[in-house]
C-alpha cells in the first residue's frame, strides 16, 4: 500500500471553508467516491491553504496558486469533502486531505431514506475531459490507495456493508450508488466516467481488497522483479551488447560508460539496472535505432514514442545520464509506490498508475493483469526483455584477458611488444601481470628486441 500511519497523504486542511467551519464529528463507516462533473484536472482548482497557514508557501508550491480564488476554501459553498484527487503543480497525480476524517462531509446530498454524510468519508475525483485513459487509471489507482489506507485506518471491510438510517450500504460506494439507496441526491458520479475504462465500484472494492491484503497474486512466484539490485555486471552488460552490434550508436558515451550509468541510476531508485538496460537493447535493436526515437535524443527505451508518430516525435534528453535516469523513473513508476529518490525527469511519469506492473513480464498492457502496461498492446514484450536479461547474465565476458585493475600504460607498452614480435605467446604473459617477474625473464625479452 502506498499509504500508511507512518506515511499519509498529503494535508491542506481547508479551515476557512464553509463546511469544516460549520460540520461536526461523526463515526467512520466506509468511504464513498465522487468525481467533479467538471473538465479540470487540477487540484488547484479546489485546494488551497488557508491565508494564515505557517506552510502556505509550500503548500501553494505543490498546489499551485488559484488565481482567481474560487477554490473551496474562499468561496461559501454548502458543500466540502475529507479529500481531493487530482493533479498537483509539477502534472503528479495525488491525494490531499482537506479535513479530518471523521469530521462529516457535505458531499452526496440526502435522500428519502437519509444521507451517507452521516459515516462516510468522502473524497472527489477531479475529472478532465474523461477520454485520457493515463490520466484515469492514474487517479483511478490512487482513489484505491487513498481507500485501502483508509480501510486499514478505521478498521473497515472493503466488501463489508454497514447501516445508515436502517439501510444496508456497501462500505465503499460512489455518489450514483447512494442516490440508488436513497441516501444521497440525483447524481450520476462516478457511473459516466468509470465504465468508459473497465472500471466500476465494484472493482474498486477488488481492487482496495487486493491493495490491503498485500498477497501476492496467483502465478507471479516466477515472476522477475523490476525492483531489486542488478545481478548483471555493467561490465557483462556491454560485452552481450558489443557481441551483438560493434558498434553502437551512441553519440555521446561509450556502451562501457552507458551500462555503469545503468547500474548507478538503477541502485539510486531500487530499480535492477541490468533489467533497464535489457530494456534499452530491445527498445534500440542493440543501439542500431532505425525507428521513431534517433541516437542524438538520449531517449533508450522509446519513452513518449506512441504508436504512430513521426521519427523524432518522443521524449529527447540533454545527455544519456539524464536519459538513463527517465527510464529507470518511468520503470519505477509502473514497478512501486515508493517516492522518487532524485527530481522526476520523466516527462510522463505523473500519467502512470503506480505500481501496476512490479514484473517485467507485465510491462505488456496484453501481459497485465490490470490491462496496463509500458507497451500497448505490448503482447510479450515483457517476456522478450526477461529473454535478453537471461542471455546477459549467461554471458561471459571474458574482458581483455588483464587481470583486474592493470593500468592503461602498462597494456599499450605491453601490446606493442606483441606487435613488434617480441612477446609471442601474449595469452601467457598477460596471466602473469600481476606476479612478480624473474630476471631471466626480463633479461630474455631485452635480447629479442
Amino acid at each position: 500500500m502506498k499509504y500508511s500511519k507512518s506515511n499519509p497523504p498529503m494535508t491542506c486542511m481547508m479551515t476557512q471553508s464553509t463546511c469544516y467551519k460549520g460540520t461536526k464529528k461523526m463515526t467512520v463507516k466506509g468511504v464513498l467516491w465522487h468525481s467533479t462533473g467538471a473538465n479540470n484536472p487540477t487540484l488547484k482548482r479546489y485546494v488551497q491553504p488557508d491565508d494564515g497557514a505557517p506552510d502556505r508557501a509550500e503548500l501553494l508550491s505543490k498546489l499551485g496558486t488559484n488565481a482567481n480564488k474560487n477554490d473551496w476554501n474562499h468561496i461559501d459553498t454548502q458543500a466540502g469533502l475529507n479529500a481531493w484527487i487530482g493533479k498537483l503543480a509539477d502534472g503528479s497525480v495525488a491525494a490531499v486531505q482537506t479535513m479530518p476524517w471523521d469530521f462529516r462531509p457535505w458531499g452526496c446530498g440526502s435522500g428519502s431514506k437519509g444521507s451517507c454524510n452521516s459515516g462516510w468519508i468522502q473524497f472527489e475525483i477531479c475529472e478532465d475531459a474523461l477520454t485520457d485513459a493515463d490520466y484515469f487509471a492514474a487517479v483511478y489507482q490512487e482513489a484505491c490507495e487513498l481507500t485501502a489506507y483508509l480501510c486499514t485506518l478505521y478498521g473497515i471491510d472493503p466488501k463489508g456493508t454497514a447501516d445508515c438510517s436502517g439501510v444496508t450500504v456497501p462500505t465503499i460506494l460512489c455518489h450514483a450508488d447512494s442516490h440508488k439507496l436513497k441516501l444521497g441526491s440525483n447524481h450520476a458520479d462516478v457511473t459516466h466516467w468509470f465504465p468508459k475504462f473497465g472500471k466500476s465500484m465494484e472493482t474498486a472494492r477488488d481492487d482496495v481488497a487486493a491493495l490491503m491484503s498485500g498477497s501476492t497474486a496467483p502465478g507471479t512466484e516466477d515472476k522477475t522483479a523490476i525492483m531489486g539490485k542488478a545481478q548483471a555486471t555493467a561490465s557483462q552488460m556491454a560485452a552481450f551488447c558489443l557481441s551483438k552490434n560493434a558498434s553502437p550508436q551512441l553519440p555521446s558515451c561509450t556502451v562501457e560508460e552507458l551500462a555503469r550509468m545503468f547500474i548507478e541510476e538503477g541502485e539510486a531508485e531500487g530499480v535492477r539496472g541490468d533489467v533497464a538496460f535489457a530494456q534499452s537493447l530491445h527498445e534500440t535493436g542493440y543501439f542500431k535505432y532505425g525507428g521513431i526515437v534517433t541516437p542524438e535524443m538520449n531517449n533508450f527505451a522509446g519513452i513518449g514514442a506512441l504508436n504512430g508518430n513521426a521519427t523524432g516525435q518522443a521524449a529527447s534528453f540533454p545527455d544519456p545520464r539524464t536519459g538513463v535516469r527517465a527510464q529507470i523513473q518511468h520503470l519505477k513508476a509502473y514497478a512501486s509506490t515508493e517516492a522518487l529518490v532524485n527530481a522526476c525527469v520523466d516527462p510522463r511519469f505523473s500519467l502512470v498508475a503506480r505500481g501496476v506492473a512490479p514484473y517485467v513480464e507485465w510491462l505488456g498492457a496484453a501481459d497485465n493483469p490490470q490491462g496496463r502496461g509500458w507497451a500497448v498492446p505490448g503482447a510479450g514484450y515483457g517476456a522478450n526483455i526477461v529473454k535478453l536479461l537471461g542471455q546477459i547474465l549467461a554471458f561471459q565476458d571474458l574482458g581483455d584477458g588483464y587481470p583486474a585493475n592493470t593500468p592503461e600504460w602498462q597494456k599499450a607498452g605491453f601490446e606493442a611488444l606483441v606487435e613488434r614480435g617480441i612477446i609471442n605467446s601474449p595469452d601467457v604473459w598477460k596471466a602473469k601481470f600481476d606476479q612478480p617477474i624473474k630476471v631471466g625473464e626480463i633479461l630474455a625479452i631485452i635480447g629479442r628486441m
